[in-house]
């Protein structure tokens, strides 16, 4: 990701920090990859390639969609 020169390709730095982040909210949100998947409207696929980088804007708004919206649970 760091090229001989020191500097960073934005896009995939870009591409790692949402898989980072989605990955985090999904897991504090006690979700698993199917059940994000099913509230969102996308397959458990599209959550694997998205954590893994392999994401488009599309995609990412239909789970972020989920994982900002409150889901009755108690805080811990």
């Amino acid at each position: 990701m760091v090229a001989a020169d020191g500097s960073v390709d934005a896009v995939a730095y870009a591409r790692a920090s949402v898989a980072r982040d989605l990955i985090l909210a999904r897991r504090r949100a006690g979700m698993t990859q199917g059940q994000l998947a099913k509230a969102a409207g996308v397959r458990q696929e599209t959550v694997s390639r998205l954590e893994s980088e392999l994401q488009t804007i599309t995609e990412v708004r239909k789970l972020w969609g989920v994982l900002d919206k409150p889901r009755g649970r108690s805080s811990r």
